[in-house]
């Protein structure tokens, strides 16, 4: 199991707050919006870019969640 730091839980608490619909994959989360319509954002656990995090929220903000 990849270990999860305290931002990415932070940020998973608030995505399940706002009823999205959060499916495990081998390398990150695939959130889906209460909204069907909407687009689904990959977030990958296994970053090594330093603004990953920033990016993630970047897209989720784009798919309709307050992040």
């Amino acid at each position: 199991m990849i270990q999860i730091d305290k931002d990415l839980k932070k940020l998973r608490t608030a995505l399940e707050k706002q009823d999205a619909r959060i499916i495990e994959k081998k390398s990150g989360w695939m959130v889906y919006p209460p909204d069907r319509n909407g687009t689904p954002v990959m977030i990958h656990l296994t970053t090594s870019d330093h603004r990953a995090m920033k990016n993630a929220r970047s897209l989720l903000r784009k798919a309709g969640f307050d992040v």
